[in-house]
């Protein structure tokens, strides 16, 4: 693969209706696996944490003598997804899986962020709300501009935090899915790595190379990364 960027369009295959059935089946139980999370929001509760202040605030109704220990738990919440898809030239012969997963992904919940990336970033969740396979299949044969260049993965991240990290909480997931090989600045995946660990629940990180016998995760990228993701896999999981 090459470090540096070309802009370069493909005509997407027509995507299988079959496999995307089966992923559909997959994604269901992604889904109930975390269907709901611990949320940003909190409620009364008597198996909670002490609340503090609520605790404190009932106290003055009694001369600041504590009666009563007021708890709080928060309340769940729906899991949001954002996915990100490595389409650089080290990932050219998994593109039609790349493409099923960008529409299973985007079917994840109707909040769902999809976007590309190799030495930039773009966002396609737009491209992907059309209800005709035929038609997505022909936005992104139009629109991405991105398949077989370089990949720079802190960049891309980078790029996402600043436009696009506002949007995202603790409500949230994010799937990587990428080989590792990195062209671009390390410390640059390290601080994007350490800043979507901070804002989402989950990071999953799906390389095809995981599916192999005697895999192991030695890309500078992959061995950076690591330390900040809770589930590495293959991609074989969602076919």
């Amino acid at each position: 693969y090459s470090p540096a960027e070309v802009l370069h369009k493909r005509p997407v295959k027509p995507i299988d209706v079959t496999k995307i059935k089966i992923g559909k089946r997959i994604m269901k139980r992604l889904k109930r696996r975390f269907a709901v999370l611990p949320g940003l929001r909190w409620k009364s509760s008597k198996k909670g944490v002490i609340d503090f202040v609520k605790t404190y605030r009932a106290s003055l109704n009694t001369l600041g003598e504590i009666i009563k220990i007021k708890k709080s738990t928060r309340i769940r919440t729906k899991v949001r997804l954002v996915a990100f898809l490595d389409i650089s030239g080290s990932m050219d012969s998994y593109n039609d899986w790349l493409v099923r997963a960008m529409y299973l992904f985007s079917r994840f919940d109707r909040r769902s962020e999809v976007f590309v990336f190799s030495t930039r970033l773009l966002r396609v969740t737009e491209l992907l709300s059309s209800t005709s396979l035929e038609e997505i299949r022909r936005r992104l044969s139009i629109y991405v501009d991105l398949w077989g260049s370089g990949t720079r993965i802190g960049y891309s991240l980078k790029s996402f935090l600043d436009n696009y990290g506002s949007m995202i909480n603790k409500n949230w997931i994010a799937i990587i899915v990428s080989d590792g090989w990195d062209t671009g600045d390390i410390e640059l995946l390290r601080l994007g790595m350490e800043s979507l660990r901070m804002r989402v629940s989950k990071i999953i990180w799906l390389n095809p190379h995981a599916d192999k016998p005697n895999f192991r995760p030695l890309t500078i990228g992959m061995l950076t990364a690591l330390p900040y993701v809770d589930v590495l896999a293959g991609t074989s999981i969602l076919e």
